[in-house]
């Protein structure tokens, strides 16, 4: 991985099960983080906008494996 910003920057990484706005694993995590990427976007629900996380194209793919690969998660 590469630095932090700035030394005095502490980054944890926790929970890497679940789904984050910044990715889904470990280095895209760390690096959309550096890169001030995310994925949040206002969708509007009811008339009120409301910030979402959105999934990446890998977190999609991903998805549809763990959704696939295991029969809890189907329908």
């Amino acid at each position: 991985m590469t630095t932090p910003k700035e030394s005095r920057d502490l980054i944890a990484i926790t929970g890497c099960g679940s789904v984050s706005p910044l990715g889904f694993e470990r280095a895209g995590i760390y690096s959309n983080y550096l890169n001030n990427r995310m994925f949040l976007v206002n969708r509007v629900f009811n008339n009120n906008v409301y910030p979402v996380g959105t999934l990446s194209e890998e977190a999609e793919m991903q998805l549809n494996f763990i959704i696939l690969d295991n029969p809890k998660c189907r329908n």
